[in-house]
């Protein structure tokens, strides 16, 4: 330990780290918040951006369908092949918008979820 130190009165054993402990939602929800939302993120939170990213992935996949048909739109020689990439192309386009209405919805959950939390630390009121 160095003269410094001792004068000061710290000692290297000291210094201890506490651990979050981890409690059940069910037991205790109110404290269960509060921990989560010490360690950066509520439950709810981390599973709302878990299904965001789930539909991104999937959104990125219908994407690369859609550009995929629509460079086979341009190649296609008969009409009717045209007609059914078409088909194809709209019931893509239709899924979509339909993930682009859920994204949404997880968006404003996620807000949401984020305001509780700052609520439960005392950064926002409610």
């Amino acid at each position: 330990m160095s003269e410094s130190s001792k004068k000061a009165g710290k000692s290297a054993e000291a210094v201890a780290f506490t651990v979050i402990p981890t409690i059940d939602l069910e037991t205790d929800p109110e404290r269960a918040l509060l921990l989560d939302a010490k360690k950066g993120l509520t439950s709810e939170e981390a599973r709302i951006l878990a299904d965001m990213r789930v539909l991104r992935d999937e959104a990125l996949s219908v994407k690369a369908r859609i550009r995929q048909l629509e460079s086979g739109m341009e190649e296609a020689r008969s009409s009717e092949e045209r007609a059914g990439l078409k088909e194809q192309l709209q019931r893509e386009t239709d899924t979509l918008e339909t993930m682009r209405g859920r994204w949404k919805i997880l968006s404003k959950a996620r807000d949401e979820a984020r305001h509780r939390r700052m609520v439960i630390l005392g950064h926002e009121e409610e």
